[in-house]
């Protein structure tokens, strides 16, 4: 009789156990089939079943069995238990829960909330104002925050007052340094944002945690806000007026983040396209809706997108730039739905039209968005941009109407796009190069080229013009600022703005570029090496700083004379090692001879900084001279040396390093397999691809034996860290290579750690075992070799059934029972018992998991 082992140490027969708990009254006609954690198995469970026929009169149906799971009979027990207690019994009890035990009460007390008779205690013992959660320190300090978390669904009137007292009687500086609670709070405001009669308080809120942002992680309360009101896809079943409603509060809201997070969350209600939503509604909780809102019809969803375009226009006209920024930003969502729906045209264009006098950095977003709009509909409308629904005599007509709202836009494009120097030179040279309305110009060249030769012109008859722009052209990312003062460069025939450019360079990582590019667009490196030498004289001259010195010899191309230079500067220190990654990509990589190469490593070597340099450096040097190795193996190995000795300092270069240490295992496979093992010994990842790949290298290179002896006999044992990181490097290893005899008779010298060290590393079986397999079982049985090779056959990662997977397994492994070897034979005997344990439980599991 199968039973079920007690906290006091005796066992309870099935049948007594459903006697003490008052089942066999509800059991009716049917067959209980009780299992799992109840400890019962099929054979049992059938005795259980003829002993409630016998004593009870419960008639079997044939071939039916009820299934009842652990959870329903523990949910059963659970329920009748706690609809017992008083608030007393619930004071005590969560008094003395530890941390596990609050998560299993809380999961518990959720799953029966619409069935509990005393539900009303509950929320006054938990969630009241006398309850474990009145103030915010009450959930940095305790365990039981994740009551909270589990019970706002459930009991979400009773879960927003208590989260109504604990948020509103904070500090913004209190909110702010709340780390631990933060997660229990926003998911607990989450699950109210769902019903309508709770949205407006959780939303307002969740407002309250998002202005005090704590958390960077997708779905923190700032991400969760602005999800919240999307009109597709949003986090709530409360409709327009009631989001607005929240909405417009926040816009009113004194604080400046506030007012942004209202910005960004209309943004994300005004876009109809690339929407999406991680998550969606609890599904186990009674009354909870099934879906957000979402409008019906088209007129509800251009109405709905007009009301948000109009909710933004206070926004555009903030006080504060960072707020008309995020307005600006918010109202460029909507300029899809404005093209698509003539109602939401008229608002979108009056709305955009307040930041016409703005500047040029709230313009922008807008700009940008009407730009990329009006280059998709140029020429004609996409057939992909008519609504679906509309028939096909009516297409001519709709395709009209959009075209001409399209029209409408390009006039707004012109006015927004302003015609003063600046807002002309940030528009040009923050725009994208390959939009198609600059693929041709108007005099069938480049239209790009064309503009920003007349910004050159402008600014070379009125210097003071770039002045007023350096700041934000510093400052702009992407090349578009190099490809301007190139062309500046070319126009610059009297060096009207060579002395500012060298003052920039001085105070300005970017301007050392500039001076570069001014300095090769007028003395050519390659054209005239002397007059560029020459050039380079004068502005050192000048107080260029060594960096500047630096790019200028590595643009310009090699010579004899640079790279003297160049090797000067880097074994001085004055210009630091870790520069070398730049000749890394240059010209110069390519036609440096491996005298050069070591030259250069030699002269960086003296840091920390120029060692990992040169492992990037020589990475990419023998990809492209793989046949350079030779040359350079003793420069190479130095380096790989002496980043394997602080590997933690050089973690983010091991790709490179394992490159280089591949190329130089062909040469020298004995000298990178001890570097090799050194840097595995220093890492702190236990499984490293790349190191594998260079032992595997040096392994088919070098003599096996040697390598055995020399280098993994002794650290493979080790019982400290090493050694294991080192087993389990080398699972799978071709380490019978070394030859059966020879590792056996390592082995027998010190069977009691060697053993299994051996089995661990050729791993299991793969068809018939061979011969190492069956003299390793047969010379050494008592040392765990079988336990060594099963470890390895179940151990994995598998998709699906637990029990198909070990029927997968024991079938295998009967073929080795049939093994004329008697010492295979045994152990795969033992393997097929083992395993067929194994699936007994993986049964009990996969008929469980029916009910999880």
């Amino acid at each position: 009789m199968g039973s079920l082992r007690q906290s006091r140490g005796d066992s309870l027969s099935g049948v007594a156990l459903l006697e003490r708990i008052g089942w066999i009254g509800e059991a009716e006609s049917e067959s209980i089939y009780v299992f799992g954690s109840l400890g019962l198995n099929p054979m049992d469970a059938r005795k259980t079943v003829d002993d409630l026929h016998r004593r009870y009169g419960i008639a079997p149906l044939a071939g039916r069995f009820r299934y009842v799971s652990p959870q329903i009979l523990a949910d059963h027990l659970a329920a009748r238990q706690l609809s017992a207690w008083t608030a007393d019994h619930f004071r005590e009890f969560i008094s003395k829960l530890t941390t596990p035990m609050a998560e299993s009460f809380a999961r518990r007390l959720c799953s029966l909330s619409s069935v509990l008779a005393n539900r009303a205690t509950v929320e006054e013992v938990i969630l009241g104002d006398q309850g474990p959660f009145c103030r915010l320190g009450d959930l940095e300090e305790g365990h039981l925050r994740i009551l909270l978390r589990y019970l706002a669904g459930p009991f979400r009137h009773a879960a927003l007052r208590a989260l109504r007292r604990i948020i509103d009687s904070a500090t913004d500086a209190q909110l702010l340094a709340a780390t631990s609670s933060r997660r229990d709070l926003v998911w607990s405001l989450e699950e109210l944002l769902w019903p309508e009669d709770t949205f407006a308080e959780a939303a307002r809120l969740l407002l309250r945690l998002a202005v005090t942002e704590n958390e960077s992680i997708g779905n923190n309360a700032t991400g969760l806000f602005v999800e919240t009101f999307q009109v597709s896809l949003g986090r709530t079943a409360a409709g327009p007026p009631q989001r607005l409603q929240v909405l417009e509060e926040a816009i009113k809201s004194p604080s400046i983040a506030g007012r942004v997070l209202a910005a960004k969350a209309l943004g994300r209600a005004t876009a109809v396209s690339h929407i999406h939503r991680m998550g969606a509604p609890p599904s186990d909780i009674p009354g909870m809706p099934t879906e957000s809102w979402r409008p019906t019809t088209w007129g509800e969803l251009w109405r709905t997108e007009s009301a948000c375009v109009h909710a933004l226009e206070p926004l555009l006209v903030d006080r504060e730039e960072v707020v008309r920024l995020a307005a600006a930003e918010a109202l460029s969502e909507g300029i899809e739905a404005a093209i698509k729906f003539p109602g939401v045209l008229e608002a979108w264009i009056a709305a955009a039209k307040r930041v016409i006098q703005d500047s040029y950095e709230i313009r922008k977003p807008l700009l940008t968005k009407l730009q990329w709009r009006l280059d998709r509909y140029a020429g004609d409308t996409n057939e992909d941009d008519l609504p679906k629904d509309v028939s096909e005599k009516d297409r001519d007509e709709v395709r009209t109407a959009i075209n001409n709202r399209i029209d409408e836009l390009g006039k707004l494009f012109r006015e927004l796009k302003g015609d003063d120097f600046s807002s002309r030179f940030r528009w040009t040279l923050s725009s994208d190069p390959w939009r198609p309305s600059l693929r041709a110009g108007t005099k069938g060249g480049d239209e790009l080229s064309e503009v920003q030769a007349n910004l050159a012109t402008e600014v070379l008859a009125r210097p003071e013009l770039f002045a007023g722009e350096l700041e934000w052209l510093l400052s702009l990312t992407g090349h578009m600022p190099e490809i301007w003062i190139e062309r500046l460069a070319k126009q610059d025939t009297h060096r009207v703005l060579w002395e500012r450019l060298l003052e920039v360079s001085r105070s300005h990582e970017r301007g050392i570029g500039w001076v570069t590019l001014y300095t090769l667009a007028q003395v050519p490196g390659d054209a005239d090496p002397g007059a560029f030498d020459a050039a380079m004289e004068a502005i050192a001259n000048a107080g260029a700083g060594p960096l500047q010195l630096f790019d200028l010899l590595i643009r310009a191309g090699l010579t004899p004379n640079r790279l003297e230079r160049l090797v000067s500067l880097f074994a001085t220190g004055t210009v630091a090692g870790r520069f070398l990654r730049r000749v890394t990509f240059s010209e110069w990589r390519d036609r440096l001879s491996t005298t050069d190469v070591a030259r250069l490593v030699e002269s960086v070597f003296g840091s920390l900084e120029g060692q990992e340099a040169s492992v990037s450096f020589l990475s990419f040097y023998l990809h492209s001279r793989p046949d350079a190795a030779k040359d350079l193996g003793v420069v190479a190995l130095r380096v790989l040396e002496a980043t394997a000795e602080h590997a933690e300092s050089h973690a983010g270069t091991l790709d490179d390093w394992a490159e280089v240490a591949k190329h130089v295992a062909k040469t020298d496979p004995y000298g990178v397999t001890g570097v090799a093992l050194k840097r595995l010994g220093q890492e702190n990842h236990f499984l490293n691809d790349g190191i594998s790949e260079v032992l595997l290298e040096a392994w088919r290179i070098g003599d096996k034996k040697r390598l055995f002896d020399d280098f993994y006999a002794a650290r493979v044992e080790g019982r400290d860290i090493v050694g294991f990181r080192l087993r389990l490097q080398l699972e799978k290893f071709p380490i019978a290579e070394v030859g059966d005899d020879d590792l056996i008779a390592w082995v027998a010298a010190k069977p009691e750690t060697r053993a299994y060290t051996v089995a661990q590393m050729i791993g299991r079986p793969i068809g018939r075992p061979s011969a190492l397999h069956a003299a390793l079982l047969e010379r050494f049985p008592g040392h765990g070799v079988g336990d060594a090779f099963l470890s390895d056959i179940i151990s994995g990662t598998w998709w699906g059934s637990a029990s198909e997977r070990t029927r997968g397994l024991i079938h295998e492994a009967k073929q080795w029972v049939d093994d004329d070897r008697p010492a295979v034979k045994l152990w795969a005997e033992g393997a097929v018992v083992s395993l067929e344990e194994m699936l007994k439980r993986d049964e009990i599991r996969d008929a469980e998991e029916r009910f999880r």
